[in-house]
């Protein structure tokens, strides 16, 4: 004697290959799953920020380099600030920042 049994219609019970599925209370492990997709659609899928990218440019605020290194550096000094306006180099044998025409220059000694 045959039973008939009764299957669900998987196509309403499990996420399939061609299906289109929203996760509730899921979690990908990055270790074993891979995410791809691009910059911009990763940041549209950020609840609370944007990724900084190493070919982009992005503006950081508030947060803090460890040893970086600047290659092409331009520094603007604030209309209201106190030091004397001109030139900026960096004297690498008394190791120390100087800023000012020459004449009338500013001497900043390194911390280290």
């Amino acid at each position: 004697m045959t039973k008939a049994r009764t299957v669900a219609d998987i196509s309403t019970t499990a996420a399939t290959a061609s299906s289109t599925t929203t996760f509730t209370n899921k979690t990908v492990n990055l270790t074993s799953n891979t995410l791809t997709g691009t910059a911009a659609q990763f940041n549209t899928a950020l609840s609370d920020g944007d990724f900084a990218t190493l070919a982009g440019t992005e503006t950081l605020t508030n947060k803090t380099l460890t040893s970086p290194t600047l290659t092409t550096p331009t520094f603007t000094l604030a209309t209201t600030s106190s030091t004397t306006s001109g030139r900026m180099s960096y004297d690498s044998t008394n190791k120390k920042i100087q800023v000012g025409d020459g004449s009338n220059a500013l001497d900043y000694a390194s911390s280290t």
